[in-house]
């Protein structure tokens, strides 16, 4: 019920020209003592530095947009939920949900559809949000190969919608 009101939502600004759906992988952190994912009969756990328990709880919620999920990452467009097509670029972002299952270092990842709404191609590699336009409502970076800045595409998003 929650995605079909949401499609509606969507379905409203994709007639305005303002919205799209793309599906991107997100990699973040989970709680040193959380299980989930680890042990498959888990449910997510409700530790507040579990942001993969979060997110599966409450969604994505720039409230909790904090760089603890990318602890070796630069947050290089600020605060937001950062997404890639690439998934070892989400994979960098995951270090700390790492955990060794069955004798293998295995990482926990979300394939998100994202609505980026109207979204500003970024040329540099580091910059705000307030430098992009005002009517904007992310931040696409791309990868060297397509002619951007990055090894690797960033999609960062600042908004909960």
């Amino acid at each position: 019920q929650v995605y079909g009101e949401y499609k509606r939502y969507l379905g409203d600004r994709v007639a305005e020209g303002d919205a799209d759906e793309v599906r991107r992988f997100h990699g973040t952190s989970l709680s040193a003592a959380c299980r989930f994912g680890v042990d498959l009969t888990a449910t997510p756990c409700s530790q507040n530095d579990c942001a993969v328990c979060g997110i599966c709880r409450v969604g994505f919620d720039l409230s909790r947009s904090t760089p603890n999920g990318a602890a070796r990452m630069a947050l290089r467009y600020g605060a937001g939920h950062y997404f890639s097509r690439t998934s070892s670029k989400s994979n960098d972002y995951a270090v700390n949900s790492e955990r060794l299952i069955a004798g293998q270092r295995t990482r926990m990842m979300f394939l998100c559809k994202v609505a980026p709404g109207k979204v500003f191609t970024a040329t540099e590699a580091y910059m705000q949000p307030q430098q992009m336009p005002r009517d904007c409502h992310s931040i696409e970076a791309r990868s060297t190969a397509q002619g951007g800045p990055l090894n690797h595409d960033e999609l960062v998003i600042y908004r909960n919608e």
